[in-house]
């Protein structure tokens, strides 16, 4: 009987261990997802040339998502 208890016994740790981890991974992919989608900005985005590599880069993440307010 105490055989059959302990393998039960571990057999429930390593489920609820996987449980863990599975939700572990489920959540850092869904942060990552998120914050990869985001792009925040107000106003008008002045993509028009001459741009500095940090204003080019700008646009380029604002045509990425997307984002409405962009003059060309």
């Amino acid at each position: 009987m105490s055989r059959k208890k302990n393998k039960d016994k571990k057999q429930l740790i390593i489920i609820l261990l996987a449980v863990f981890l599975i939700a572990i991974i489920v959540v850092i992919t869904f942060l990552l997802i998120r914050n990869q989608n985001t792009f925040e900005y107000e106003g008008w985005i002045d993509c028009q040339p001459i741009l500095s590599p940090e204003e080019a880069d700008l646009c380029k993440k604002a045509e990425a998502a997307n984002y409405p307010y962009i003059a060309y």
